[in-house]
């Protein structure tokens, strides 16, 4: 099943005891059903302006990269269980030395989804050869202007002739090969300086093989963000998403690209909202998801606590500890954390 479809048949299902049914059923069945994200190290080799990581994740002193036992020990135990595998989530992989190697494990292992996101600043000719060769299904690329100024304002230490030539090469590669995946999505922070520009950047991409488009604002509560003396997002910025959203719809849909994206996003002059009451939450994705760092630790979901180490112990371990256990119990009664989650835009809607 496509994983954009198995969103949308997420979503389909409001009720969570619904959705923890047919969860059952299909593990019953012996249907993969886990969704990973996993770290492979904890650095960035370059500097986002509003990337909550900031300085941190360019200049650390206590870099960590997971080894490929210690890949393979997770992915034995994880993967036979897994749908969808995301080989990042807020570090660059490919600075990982070994990363062509967990992606042909990982492919060993028979994951029917396998995706990872980059600034594509190392995205060389022969990784781009491997990722049509082991048929990786998802190359997201984090890109936010089609103009090279705006572009390396935001990502500082980027070059945006670098990455428009890896990504154009790997399209290219992919014409050749009469390749179909990996499939190109970009995820694109809208701001101030470039909520104007997104036509022009939905009509650079789209001749590049763009598939899905994710536009996501500025999360305010980001340390990062919050500590600027100058918002990223205004609601000038605001306005302008407004504005060129009708536009970037039809392009969209004349351009055959799926777009992740709300009509209206908030600015960060307005209030953030307040943290949602205990109370009745439908979300199961603590049962269905799950992000490992690169020290191997484990939460159960994205906005969860670290509840184990697959190191130390195994996933069912870990499932039936008395954290993990603990932290589904105040998901079931209704979980602040819930409004921390990135994932709920995608998967609840």
């Amino acid at each position: 099943m496509d994983i954009y479809l198995l969103q949308r048949v997420y979503r389909g299902l409001r009720n969570a005891t619904v959705r923890r049914a047919a969860l059952r059923a299909a593990r019953l069945a012996g249907v993969r059903t886990l969704l990973v994200r996993m770290d492979l190290n904890n650095y960035c080799n370059i500097r986002c302006i509003m990337c909550p990581l900031g300085y941190e994740a360019t200049k650390r002193e206590d870099r960590r990269v997971m080894t490929l036992e210690q890949f393979e020990r997770i992915a034995a135990d994880l993967f036979p269980r897994t749908r969808s595998l995301v080989l990042s989530c807020g570090y660059e992989p490919l600075i990982v030395p070994h990363f062509d190697q967990c992606l042909a494990g990982a492919r060993r292992f028979g994951v029917p989804f396998i995706s990872f996101a980059t600034n594509a600043t190392r995205l060389d000719e022969r990784l781009s050869r491997l990722l049509i060769e082991q048929r990786i299904s998802e190359i997201v690329v984090s890109a936010d202007s089609p103009e090279p100024a705006t572009f390396e304002s935001i990502r500082v230490g980027a070059k945006f002739a670098v990455v428009m030539a890896n990504v154009t090469r790997l399209a290219e590669l992919k014409r050749q090969q009469h390749a179909s995946v990996p499939a190109l999505r970009v995820n694109f922070t809208v701001m101030d300086r470039n909520a104007a520009q997104i036509p022009a950047f939905i009509e650079m991409f789209a001749d590049l093989g763009m598939a899905v488009l994710e536009l996501r604002p500025v999360e305010r509560r980001d340390p990062v963000v919050v500590a600027r003396t100058e918002p990223l997002l205004t609601e000038r910025g605001a306005a302008e998403y407004r504005r060129v959203f009708p536009q970037v719809k039809e392009l969209c849909g004349r351009r055959n690209i799926r777009l992740l994206a709300l009509p209206e996003l908030p600015s960060q002059d307005e209030r953030p909202a307040e943290p949602r009451a205990a109370g009745p939450n439908h979300c199961v994705l603590p049962w269905l998801c799950c992000y490992i760092a690169a020290n191997g630790d484990f939460a159960p979901c994205p906005a969860g606590p670290i509840t184990g180490n697959l190191l130390d112990s195994t996933y069912r371990e870990i499932m039936k500890s008395e954290k993990t256990l603990e932290f589904l119990h105040s998901v079931r009664a209704g979980n602040a954390h819930c409004d921390r989650c990135f994932l709920k835009s995608e998967m609840i809607g």
